[in-house]
């Protein structure tokens, strides 16, 4: 049991850094200093990028086949993304931290926080 809690644990592991690795693309070809008419939970204006970077979280997380739920900045509702009987983890994040200051070339990063269950 204690094994495949881990392997789990490492498939969500790895499949956050794919969507890290996506979103690092997105940021060295980031040309589009565009926003997308639209605002996010918090307020904030929504850049092309932060959607995009979102969709790469999204994306890898569906194909992990270990996360239940997932919310983010940009999609502050709990979505399911599958996992079948091994969704085992919700996530919490923010893909693309600091987007608002991005033109002025400060730090971004991105946040995750990995809860058992299916329910942040």
């Amino acid at each position: 049991e204690e094994n495949k809690d881990n392997s789990n644990l490492i498939k969500a592991i790895t499949a956050l850094a794919e969507a890290t690795a996506h979103i690092a693309v997105h940021l060295t070809n980031y040309v589009d200093h565009s926003y997308a008419g639209s605002q996010n939970a918090s307020g904030d204006d929504q850049l092309h990028l932060d959607i995009q970077c979102d969709q790469a979280v999204f994306k890898a997380v569906r194909a992990s086949g270990v996360f239940a739920t997932v919310a983010s900045e940009e999609t502050p509702e709990e979505t399911k993304v599958g996992g079948g009987d091994q969704g085992v983890y919700s996530l919490g994040c923010d893909p693309l931290d600091g987007s608002s200051i991005i033109d002025a070339n400060f730090s971004v990063g991105s946040i995750y926080g990995i809860w058992p269950g299916d329910k942040l």
